[in-house]
Parts: C-alpha cells; sequence; structure tokens
C-alpha cells in the first residue's frame, strides 16, 4: 500500500466547473487519495454533484457545512484529513493527471517536506492542450523559500499547486475572514519546513474567472497589504539581513495598492485614514532602499544569482518615493497623468490624427 495523500477541495457555487475539477483528481495516475469536498453552503447544485461522485468513488468523503468562506473550508479539510501528505485544488481548477505522483516522488527522492509544481492561467471553458515543458528541480533551504516568496516568487505563495507533509499544517491555520489567505500562510509553512523542491513543469491548471478578486477593486482586496505588512515583520523578526531586497517587492506591491486606493477613494469609508497608513507603513522601510552595495551584498548572500531586474525596480522606487514623500496627491497627479497618456497611446490611429 502506498502512502495516503489528502486532497481538500473546497467547493462554493462553482457547478459549471466542479465535474472537470475533481474528475481531474479522480484520473489521478497517484490512486493512493483521500478526497476531501467541502461544500461550503452552496446554493447552487454545486452540493449535489459533490454528493453524486461521493457515491461513484469510495475514496471521496463529502463534507456539507455553513457557508465560512475558503480559509474556514480549507482548515475544516485539514482537520479531517487523514494522510501522511496533503494538498488542496481549488473547485474551478483542474490539475495534470501525473501531478501528485510527480509531486510525491519529487519530495521523496529529494528527502524535503513540500513540493511545488508551475501552473498555467487560463480564461476561457475550454481544456488547456498538455505543455511540452520539461520538469527541472531546484531546492530550497527554508529561509531561500520564505525570501523568494515574496521577492520573485521562484518558490509561490498559492497553496494549491504543492504537497505538503501534513504535520505542517498542524501548526499553521488560514485566516477566517481575509481574501489573500494564501499570502497569511504559505510563507509560515515554508518556514517551518526543512527543504522546499520547485519543479517548473506547469501542472496545474488556474481558471481566472472575468469577476474575481484579481480584477475588481473591494476594501477586501486591501486584505493584501496586511498581508504584505505581517511578511516584511516576519521578515524583519525572523531575517533580517534579508530586508534590502525583500522591501523592493513589498513596496512595488503597496505602491499599486495605495494607487487603486487613491483612485478608488470616493468608495471607501475612512480611505484618509488608510491612505495615511498605507504611507506610514511604507515610509518605516525607506531606509532599506538608500544603500545599493549593501541591497546587492544581501542578495548575493541570500541566493539570488540574477538581481539585475530587482536594481531596476528599485531605482524606479526611489523615483516614485521621491514624489510620494513630499505629497501623497503629487504622486497621485503624476499616477493620473500615467494613466491618461497610456489610454492616449493605445487610442486608434484615426483617432490620434484626427
Amino acid at each position: 500500500m502506498k502512502t495516503l495523500i489528502s486532497i481538500v477541495v473546497p467547493v462554493f457555487n462553482v457547478e459549471k466547473y466542479l465535474s472537470r475539477c475533481i474528475e481531474s483528481i479522480i484520473r489521478q495516475s497517484y490512486k493512493d487519495l483521500e478526497i476531501i469536498l467541502i461544500d461550503d453552503g452552496s446554493s447552487d447544485r454545486s452540493g449535489q454533484i459533490c454528493d453524486k461522485y461521493g457515491k461513484i468513488d469510495k475514496r471521496i468523503k463529502v463534507i456539507h457545512k455553513k457557508n465560512g468562506g475558503l480559509s474556514d473550508a480549507r482548515n475544516v479539510g485539514i482537520d479531517l484529513a487523514r494522510g501522511n501528505y496533503i494538498g488542496f485544488v481549488d473547485s474551478d481548477d483542474y490539475i495534470h493527471e501525473d501531478m501528485y505522483l510527480f509531486l510525491y516522488n519529487t519530495i521523496s527522492v529529494n528527502d524535503c517536506d513540500i513540493a511545488e509544481v508551475g501552473y498555467q492561467t487560463f480564461f476561457h471553458d475550454k481544456d488547456i492542450k498538455d505543455l511540452d515543458n520539461h520538469s527541472k528541480v531546484i531546492l530550497y533551504t527554508k529561509q531561500q523559500a520564505v525570501i523568494s516568496a515574496i521577492v520573485n516568487h521562484q518558490c509561490q505563495t498559492y497553496v494549491w499547486n504543492k504537497l505538503y507533509k501534513k504535520e505542517l499544517w498542524d501548526k499553521v491555520k488560514f485566516p477566517k475572514g481575509k481574501l489573500f489567505e494564501d499570502e497569511f500562510t504559505t510563507y509560515k509553512i515554508f518556514n517551518i519546513s526543512t527543504k522546499v523542491a520547485v519543479l517548473n513543469k506547469k501542472m496545474y491548471y488556474y481558471f481566472q474567472r472575468e469577476k474575481s478578486i484579481a480584477h475588481t477593486f473591494s476594501i477586501k482586496t486591501l486584505d493584501h497589504c496586511e498581508a504584505l505588512n505581517q511578511m516584511m515583520r516576519f521578515i524583519e523578526s525572523e531575517y533580517p539581513e534579508a530586508l534590502p531586497i525583500s522591501c523592493i517587492k513589498y513596496y512595488i506591491n503597496n505602491l499599486w495598492h495605495l494607487q487603486d486606493l487613491l483612485i478608488n477613494r470616493k468608495k471607501v469609508a475612512n480611505s484618509k485614514w488608510l491612505i495615511n497608513e498605507m504611507i506610514n507603513e511604507l515610509m518605516s522601510y525607506s531606509k532599506y532602499l538608500e544603500n545599493k552595495e549593501k541591497f546587492m551584498r544581501t542578495a548575493n548572500k541570500i541566493f539570488m544569482n540574477d538581481y539585475s531586474e530587482l536594481l531596476v525596480q528599485r531605482k524606479k522606487v526611489k523615483i516614485i518615493f521621491f514624489f510620494l514623500k513630499r505629497s501623497v496627491w503629487l504622486f497621485y497627479i503624476i499616477l493620473r497623468f500615467r494613466r491618461m497618456a497610456k489610454r492616449v497611446t493605445t487610442l486608434p490611429r484615426k483617432m490620434l490624427h484626427s
């Protein structure tokens, strides 16, 4: 008997995509699976679809619960899981038939706690053709994995394209009531692991729906700012030598959020307070942008061979910060001007010359 792998699938109002997801898990070449479907209070036929598959395949366990959100559903699945290893699949996505076999073999061969594969995003209902991509494995220490998750995403913060030793999740849970729950969680899992293996082969197929949170502004998207702030405080506490390179990506992400908040400020209660809080948080790490030589030494010391892109981003962030320090509204005017200029340059040629 092979080692048992538990797969947790949170389900909420995805009747259109659910069968594709479940079928891709049932067809896995690694057969010793425990498939846990958590129906999180769906109001469509998703719960019935789960029950149908529960009768077809004895490996499937179906749980119906009141709606508590994605984090709560995942936590319920973690508590129920009996496997030595655990993975997560979102119910509108699907996976390559060999994904868990690759992940399990990678963990076994490299004696690590976590293995990760690449993913491919698709925007339509059509299935993706299998890509001819080679499987190269890169190993990371826990420190390298944590910092990579923040700096260049070679170790990604997504929870769903990985296989984990189940015992890691005895110590970490997803935050209830938050969006971007993976950003709050994955780096903590990396930090209690011994080693992480990353395969560049794309075996997870991520479905991007048009109305997803990635395409809309909501006060809830500011949960991402909170997650980023927690990450930076964690780095400051655990790996302070990595702050000079970690703060670059932190700034770029939070400057985008600041831009969105400024543009949508009339839609948000207490927007003035939120803007000031974001600026104060940004300012608190500004000193780490100043010393270029220290930045490069840190990049070399941690793990990065190629940090040229980060140097370019560092320069851009410093320019933006020059204006931001003087006036948030000067920063806002520049952003608006750039957005207008971009719209003009993308107008049809006839309109530009009329």
